[in-house]
């Protein structure tokens, strides 16, 4: 889980949780989005109140919503491109999407994150 940190105003922040698709692209939902505001992620945390040696923070350099996306509504997705790639260690590790002609089949062990 990729910890994403939206910059509202001076004194609150907004939260949403994402994931890491490749080295310079994380995926969460649209709804996070918010037009003119700074964006940064979080990778690598155990606890996202301490700083750790294993955090990389790295800022948004173009948020990408989903081109039906309406701000009112919540069943679409966003790709967020990070300002520079993510190093992969042990606590940062790709959650990656299948291809278009993946079928999911009964017993079949999948990845989660949300």
């Amino acid at each position: 889980m990729v910890y994403l940190w939206i910059n509202t105003t001076e004194k609150t922040k907004k939260k949403c949780g994402c994931f890491l698709v490749c080295k310079d692209f994380v995926l969460t939902a649209a709804n996070c989005w918010r037009r003119n505001r700074s964006f940064t992620v979080i990778l690598g945390a155990h606890d996202i109140d301490e700083q750790e040696m294993t955090q990389q923070v790295i800022p948004i350099r173009k948020a990408i919503p989903h081109p039906y996306f309406k701000i009112k509504s919540f069943n679409h997705i966003m790709l967020l491109q990070l300002e520079k790639k993510a190093k992969l260690t042990a606590e940062v590790s790709l959650l990656k999407l299948p291809s278009g002609h993946y079928q999911v089949t009964p017993g079949m062990v999948c990845s989660l994150a949300g």
